[in-house]
């Protein structure tokens, strides 16, 4: 069930006053039929932490005596639904055929090879991740040759298919050059490109982190996907530090996206991000493993 409160931006009203009206729609909401398993009291009012806590207060009550819980939604909760689901928002307003498609800046990733085969559980994977709010940044770990490229590009081609599924921007970037072997050094460029995709008004502002933060700000803004593809350059080898990142950029971006992130960054590399550790629930980062033997063998057959 859902209660929803309209309350005017120029007449605030103070949290005791929410706390009392939620607590008299929680006590209608008792009497329900059929009896409801959630109530969710939505309000225009902002968020309020006092309001949040007494659903809480409220839902561990009722979980003892067998009733419904309670949530509460305040403003910001509701743009954050709307940003994810803007196709709901178009609905509403009637504009659907207004709606502008997605940005897509696309074609740095390594063209795959013809054949693909298996890979089921990993293309699902990144499905769910897509539709996980707190799934922030997604890293795929392997060697090079298990198919990292590969996998994201045919997700990528599945997302494409249905629509972006609702993506606002899509940038992808690769830290190999396309045909050759010359690595990058730096996340400058890409920070630099990323920046003025994003619509960064002043992209050289900044030290290396702060414009690295920026981006990560700027791409909160929107639902969008960034594809980093073949980071271990920019990874510190075996010693002390592997793993860690050597551009500030680059730590602030990805730290700043595990954070907060209505989209979700997928990154490649052949080793875990040691900046990463920690941020397992926001920015989980998930081994490779080589093709299984059925998959392997159809591989091979197709391969002659």
């Amino acid at each position: 069930g859902v209660q929803c409160k309209q309350h005017g931006s120029a007449t605030p009203l103070k949290d005791k006053d929410l706390v009392a009206e939620l607590r008299d729609e929680v006590e209608k909401a008792k009497g329900f039929q059929p009896p409801l398993q959630r109530f969710i009291f939505a309000t225009t009012a902002r968020r309020s932490t006092t309001l949040q806590q007494e659903a809480r207060d409220l839902t561990e009550l009722h979980s003892k005596n067998g009733l419904f819980a309670v949530d509460v939604l305040g403003w910001e909760d509701i743009e954050d639904l709307l940003r994810r689901h803007p196709n709901v928002l178009a609905w509403y307003l009637d504009e659907r055929n207004k709606v502008r498609g997605p940005l897509l800046d696309l074609g740095r990733l390594p063209i795959p090879g013809p054949n693909f085969v298996g890979r089921d559980s990993e293309l699902a994977r990144l499905d769910a991740a897509w539709n996980d709010p707190s799934t922030r940044v997604l890293t795929l770990v392997a060697f090079g040759g298990v198919g990292k490229s590969a996998l994201v590009s045919r997700w990528m081609d599945r997302m494409a298919a249905a629509g972006w599924r609702g993506a606002a921007r899509v940038l992808d970037w690769s830290f190999y050059s396309q045909g050759t072997k010359d690595q990058a050094t730096s996340a400058e460029p890409f920070i630099d490109y990323a920046l003025r995709f994003f619509d960064d008004p002043d992209p050289k502002v900044g030290s290396p982190h702060d414009r690295g933060a920026r981006l990560a700000g700027l791409i909160r803004k929107e639902r969008s996907l960034v594809v980093l593809d073949g980071i271990e350059p920019l990874q510190y080898g075996p010693g002390p530090v592997e793993g860690r990142l050597k551009d500030p950029g680059l730590i602030a971006l990805l730290k700043g996206l595990a954070g907060a992130n209505p989209g979700l960054c997928v990154v490649t590399t052949r080793e875990r991000i040691a900046d990463l550790t920690g941020s397992e629930l926001t920015a989980p980062q998930i081994p490779l493993e080589e093709l299984e033997i059925d998959p392997a063998v159809a591989l091979l057959r197709q391969l002659g």
